[in-house]
């Protein structure tokens, strides 16, 4: 079941007196479940930070972060910890992949996470890897892949537990055109095929032009939001 969000006010900071960075200023923002939506922004507007506060990954220092009904920024470590864990698919601009793993090794880590049976675990995430190209390399490790080829494992493995959310943070920053593409679009139709909201952060124009709902920050504040109803 794909996650509704809403933002009211947040605002986060990193560090404290006049040293102080303010990475997100009062930010509120609606995205309607299924939404596939991309933030963008120059380095430093914030872009990282928003989607660590999706995620559960952090706490913002004022306002509510609520995902799918669930208030996150009202829930302590262990709590979070619980949501990144159940509701949650990440993928990074490094893959991240445990090297001594094969892909659909790693793939099949998150359902295990949640105590789910093995069998389970392992068709979805072999359907995963053949969608995304690599049913044929399901016994490679990630020292044997292509930069293109170990975000696509990733992505797989986002996608393994069946995630409401799936947060992407700079996903093509090390890759050539074409498997910027490649990754953003197979990215973008599973996310829709197994029914998940997805957002993206990046500045990559490469990916910007091709996700319908943008999201355009500034300085930790919004400055436009495109292709997606305003916030209440």
């Amino acid at each position: 079941m794909s996650a509704a969000i809403r933002l009211e006010g947040v605002s986060k900071a990193f560090g404290a007196g006049p040293a102080a960075v303010q990475a997100l200023r009062s930010v509120s923002l609606s995205i309607p479940a299924g939404a596939a939506v991309v933030v963008a922004g120059p380095s430093g507007s914030g872009k990282t930070t928003l989607l660590s506060l999706l995620g559960g990954l952090d706490s913002p220092d004022a306002g509510r972060v609520v995902v799918d009904g669930l208030e996150v920024s009202a829930l302590g470590e262990r709590e979070r910890s619980a949501f990144r864990r159940r509701r949650v698919g990440f993928a990074f601009q490094e893959a991240h992949l445990l090297e001594e793993l094969t892909i659909l090794e790693n793939a099949t880590v998150p359902p295990a996470l949640l105590g789910l049976p093995r069998r389970a675990g392992d068709e979805r995430a072999r359907g995963l890897l053949a969608q995304l190209g690599l049913g044929g390399r399901t016994g490679a490790y990630p020292r044997e892949l292509s930069g293109g080829e170990r975000q696509r494992a990733a992505i797989a493995r986002a996608l393994s537990h069946g995630p409401g959310l799936v947060l992407a943070d700079e996903p093509t920053a090390n890759l050539d055109s074409q498997s910027a593409q490649e990754v953003t679009d197979l990215l973008l139709e599973l996310c829709a095929r197994h029914g998940a909201t997805a957002v993206l952060a990046t500045h990559d124009p490469r990916v910007i032009g091709r996700v319908p709902g943008r999201v355009i920050l500034k300085d930790g504040a919004v400055e436009r939001v495109e292709g997606l109803p305003a916030a209440d």
